[in-house]
This record gives C-alpha cells, structure tokens and sequence, in this order.
C-alpha cells in the first residue's frame, strides 16, 4: 500500500492519530495514549518509542538502543506502553523524505 502526503486517514482501517514528515532528521508524533496502534511509512524508517525519543538512521552507523527498522510500505503494530509516548521516526537511509501515518485501529475510519 502507497499513502499519499495529504493522506488522513489509513486506508486499512482506522482514524488516523498523527501523521509525521520523514526525513534526515528524527521527527516526533504527537503524545500518544497508552494502547496499540498500526504505524506505516511510504519509505523504510527507523523509529524509537519514548518520552522524548529520537530516532538514529542506518546512514550515520550509530547502534542507537530501543531504535528499530521498519520498511516501506507495511503496516507494524507499536505497543505505547506508557500515556503520552511518542514515536520518532528517521528516514533509514538518512536522506529519504516521506509520511508515518499512525493510526488507532480501535477506531473506525469514515
């Protein structure tokens, strides 16, 4: 699935809760609540969940800890175990720009 920059809402369901521009710096959502939520990027990112993450691109060869990777294109659930957690996302190849739209599946797109 391909998600277009004016893209809001989540073509497989649900409302969207944030959508992020992706680049070659770390960029943050909005505080999220506690729950599980379905996360897609239109080109493959690397992300942290926290209070104040920041996310470290495979470009720049830094092991960042609690960073993940997470390709183009497909739709990964991210537990935010803590209320008001945001996630950060980098483009993974440093230089990329594109969207995380981030959605809560609980709730029924219209």
């Amino acid at each position: 699935m391909i998600y277009s920059q004016d893209q809001n809402k989540a073509s497989w369901g649900g409302d969207a809760k944030d959508v992020v521009a992706i680049s070659g710096t770390s960029a943050q959502s909005a505080a999220l609540k506690h729950g599980s939520y379905i996360a897609c990027a239109t080109i493959d990112i690397c992300y942290q969940v926290g209070s104040n993450p920041t996310a470290v691109d495979l470009a720049s060869g830094e092991a960042a800890t609690g960073t993940h990777y997470m390709p183009a294109n497909t739709p990964f659930w991210v537990r935010i175990n803590t209320e008001d957690h945001k996630i950060a996302a980098i483009a993974a190849d440093g230089s990329s720009e594109g969207y995380l739209t981030i959605s809560d599946p609980g709730q029924a797109a219209s």
